[in-house]
């Protein structure tokens, strides 16, 4: 689908609420994330839509074949389709469900991007997340350098091992 993964134009952002986002993420903690939200099962079934009957893993397919950064171009496709995919429902995707909305898009952008012939360690899929949250943050008028750091905590190495001891040889990461 042609532009499906371009960025829309959008309003001016507003002011960002006062307080932080570690304020913000405890209000949300509380609140349990249900999978089975009417929104968030909409949302998925759009991407899944997109990608797999309006053609969009082709142009995901295209990308990565060519791509000189692969993790950057699957971080920004999966978070514009996230974007869309949040649109397209009105923005009522529970804030709680976000960040799972997000993983799904990115893991099924991946597993295209795998199957175009790109290696992809759980690290780098790590780190595509971790430029859409950072990104979203940033968006939202938050100072995302705190939270940079904090996730920099984690090597690549790190992720690699720790998905190595999780998941069995015979399965795949995404």
């Amino acid at each position: 689908m042609a532009g499906l993964l371009r960025p829309q134009q959008k309003e001016p952002m507003p002011e960002p609420p006062q307080g932080g986002v570690e304020d913000d993420m405890e209000e949300d903690m509380g609140e349990e994330a249900d999978e089975s939200n009417p929104a968030f099962v909409a949302a998925v079934e759009f991407v899944k839509a997109a990608l797999y009957e309006s053609g969009a893993s082709d142009q995901v397919n295209e990308v990565v074949k060519k791509s000189q950064s692969p993790v950057d171009d699957l971080a920004n496709m999966a978070y514009e389709l996230t974007s869309i995919a949040d649109e397209k429902t009105e923005g009522q995707v529970p804030d709680e469900l976000l960040v799972l909305l997000a993983s799904t898009v990115l893991a099924e952008v991946a597993e295209i991007a795998e199957a175009s012939g790109v290696k992809l360690e759980p690290a780098d899929v790590a780190s595509a997340l971790k430029m859409m949250i950072l990104r979203f943050v940033g968006e939202q008028g938050y100072d995302t350098r705190e939270l940079h750091a904090a996730m920099n905590q984690v090597s690549p190495d790190q992720i690699n091992q720790l998905v190595a001891q999780d998941v069995p040889e015979e399965q795949e990461f995404v």
